[in-house]
């Protein structure tokens, strides 16, 4: 059960650091290489800011609890995972080195990784005995997350450029976020259980 934890905790950081580069990198090609007069790159990444803190405050105070009231855990767990998939679909997919389809996917999916998602496997820690809990979170939330994040950064720094980057990261990103889909279905149901 820990190790579904672990899996739930950490796998999708792989996926978003990947969508994350490929979005910055496209971001500052527009903004900074290309003497863009509206909007500069800092501009960019702040606007991103914005709507990622304004998305995940209003899912964190109204779609986070109406989800766990109305679908309980299981179903809940499985949403962050569902949506990482269809965008790992369409960002690499469907519609290739789009900046404004990249921009509002990763706004949309961080605001689900901080109002939906880390709720969520937060939850996952209730059967857990206190030992567990001290002891198996600080391997996942820290040393299974960075992992994790080394591992999208290591496939990035083999991409090197965008065009390079959807080639090279679209098989791992898509089976990373099946595998994380598969881990969180086992997760709730093995929760279930344990309750």
């Amino acid at each position: 059960y820990v190790l579904l934890i672990l899996g739930v905790s950490c796998l999708y950081e792989v996926s978003l650091t990947c969508l994350d580069y490929q979005m910055k990198l496209l971001g500052w090609i527009r903004f900074e290489l290309t003497e863009h007069v509206d909007t500069s790159f800092s501009e960019f990444m702040g606007y991103y800011g914005i709507i990622v803190n304004i998305t995940s405050l209003l899912f964190s105070s109204m779609l986070f609890p109406w989800l766990i009231r109305n679908y309980r855990l299981r179903v809940t767990l499985r949403l962050f995972p569902t949506l990482l998939f269809l965008v790992t679909v369409v960002t690499y997919g469907a519609i290739p080195g789009n900046l404004t389809v990249l921009f509002l996917s990763m706004s949309f999916l961080k605001a689900m990784t901080y109002s939906i998602h880390d709720p969520s496997k937060e939850i996952l820690y209730i059967p857990t005995s206190n030992a567990v809990k001290f002891r198996a979170k600080f391997w996942i939330d820290v040393v299974g997350a960075r992992i994790s994040k080394a591992i999208g950064s290591g496939i990035n720094t083999f991409a090197g450029s965008v065009d390079r980057s959807v080639r090279v990261s679209t098989v791992p990103s898509l089976l990373i976020a099946a595998g994380l889909w598969l881990i969180c279905y086992y997760a709730g149901i093995e929760f279930d259980r344990l309750l």
